[in-house]
């Protein structure tokens, strides 16, 4: 089974797409879920601090930090990956993206399972 994360924000545009974007990606795999977290609630406001997000939507795969803000379809999947974890991705756009380093794990995450 494959968890995401997405924290969003009411009348967020890119939240909006990235909602659009995991739908199309859970109906093709079953095995995925989602679930929805508002930024201004307790967790949402925990993973922003925790990962030192600058903008929503900030989405996680299996409690990894995948991405935030503008997410395209073709970054989703890839992150989201094949087998269903996150893939790690070292190129200087993705770099400049992450919050923290290559290998960060949001504990908040971990800590709903």
């Amino acid at each position: 089974m494959t968890s995401v994360v997405i924290v969003e924000r009411e009348g967020c545009s890119d939240c909006a797409n990235a909602n659009d974007l995991l739908e199309r990606i859970q109906q093709e795999r079953r095995d995925l879920t989602v679930r929805h977290v508002q930024a201004a609630d307790p967790l949402g406001r925990t993973i922003i601090a925790e990962l030192s997000a600058v903008e929503v939507p900030v989405v996680l795969v299996n409690g990894h930090y995948v991405a935030q803000g503008a997410i395209s379809e073709s970054l989703l999947r890839e992150r989201i990956g094949s087998t269903g974890h996150a893939v790690d991705d070292r190129t200087p756009e993705y770099r400049s993206k992450r919050p923290h380093d290559q290998d960060h794990h949001c504990d908040a995450c971990n800590e709903m399972s």
